[in-house]
């Protein structure tokens, strides 16, 4: 896999699990209460919210089961951010190694510090 696939990927990825995290929150489900639905740990379940660790498809299927969602509205904010996501993955081709490794690594914190200013409700992004 090149790395302007495994952005583009990461980029999905991150898309996927934040929206789930956003619909839990707005339904004021706690992390027990998901992960006891769904037949999981709540320490894997953790994992899954924070996008640290993958999901089975089927556990997909639960986690959408009880958000009462479809797959569809789920990644219909991945779907809608494929221009943006073409468009950065545009910008890096033909960049060396250094470079995307730089890049990956920005987008990661700015990523993860756009998580931290959710969740202290500075931002509504």
């Amino acid at each position: 896999m090149t790395k302007i696939t495994h952005l583009g990927s990461l980029l999905c990825h991150i898309i996927c699990h934040l929206e789930i995290k956003l619909f839990i929150q707005k339904r004021n489900f706690s992390q027990d209460f998901v992960a006891e639905r769904i037949g999981i740990t709540r320490f894997f379940y953790n994992k899954i919210e924070n996008g640290s660790r993958e999901m089975t498809i089927n556990t997909l299927v639960k986690i959408t089961g009880i958000l009462d969602i479809s797959m569809a509205s789920l990644f219909a904010k991945a779907e809608n951010t494929d221009t943006i996501t073409e468009n950065i993955l545009a910008l890096l081709k033909g960049k060396g190694k250094m470079d995307l490794e730089l890049v990956e690594d920005i987008m990661k914190t700015l990523l993860e510090s756009l998580e931290k200013l959710r969740e202290s409700a500075i931002i509504n992004v």
